[in-house]
């Protein structure tokens, strides 16, 4: 027997229309908005996707991504639109996620600590809502993750560390990033944004006589960024700094680091 002849066209398009009224229903009790907080990212660099709730229903929605009223999970996929793996015991979220009637809710979530991006690639993402047997999906979102541009380098041998400075391009500008890496650069301690960069300026990078790893960068022809950093790669400060005239520089004189060309700094 041709079981694709067989098939009963009334009961098929009965089927599709009971579908979709299934999503209509689950979609005319919630509005949903998602939205990346960058549309590219480095390597490493935490990944935020924000989900925002719009409760319509007559009931609170307390949404999990196992158990409760509503499910919720997030669809990743590569540049080759195959899924992405999730990483091992890793959750979306810890705490409640829940919205009241007529109320907003919204779930920042990172994709690095949930799913294997940490790939250069062009990634695109999705929400899935499940109640029963009813289904919603939001709308498709992309980033992309990038390897950054090496600005300047730095290298300790105790602890052994590899500080990276690294320029990201965005469609909001260029900004730069350090990155915190063991000495075979196998494995990352962390990735921070040190705020916007101007190009053509020198991204200095030095350590101290109490190994505190200074780094100073233009974020305007005549604002300069002094972040500080320990020997492991935490952070500990960062000052905003004016210039008199020309260039800023670092100077590392009698183990301590100085800004020579400014009108000094103020804490951000």
């Amino acid at each position: 027997m041709n079981f694709s002849r067989s098939l009963n066209l009334p009961l098929v398009l009965a089927f599709g229309l009971l579908l979709t009224t299934l999503a209509g229903s689950v979609s005319a009790q919630m509005k949903v908005a998602v939205e990346m907080e960058h549309d590219v990212y480095l390597r490493f660099q935490p990944t935020v996707l924000k989900v925002t709730v719009l409760n319509r229903a007559a009931k609170p929605m307390n949404i999990r991504e196992i158990g409760g009223t509503m499910q919720m999970k997030v669809v990743v996929k590569g540049s080759d639109q195959r899924r992405i793996d999730r990483r091992e015991d890793r959750m979306l979220f810890d705490k409640l996620f829940i919205v009241h009637p007529q109320e907003k809710g919204t779930k920042a979530i990172d994709l690095f600590q949930a799913y294997k991006v940490s790939k250069s690639d062009n990634y695109t993402a999705y929400v899935l809502f499940t109640v029963g047997s009813r289904q919603y999906k939001s709308e498709t979102v992309s980033f992309e993750v990038r390897n950054g541009v090496l600005e300047n380098k730095l290298e300790l041998f105790e602890p052994a560390r590899t500080f990276k400075l690294l320029r990201l391009d965005r469609d909001k500008g260029q900004f730069l990033c350090l990155s915190v890496f063991n000495s075979r650069e196998t494995l990352a301690y962390g990735v921070y944004e040190l705020g916007r960069m101007v190009q053509g300026r020198t991204s200095q990078i030095e350590v101290d006589g109490n190994n505190q790893v200074h780094i100073l960068h233009a974020s305007a022809p005549d604002r300069y960024i002094h972040s500080v950093f320990t020997s492991k790669g935490r952070p500990v400060d960062q000052d905003l700094h004016k210039t008199e005239f020309g260039e800023a520089r670092l100077n590392i004189r009698s183990g301590k680091a100085k800004i020579v060309g400014t009108r000094g700094g103020t804490t951000r």
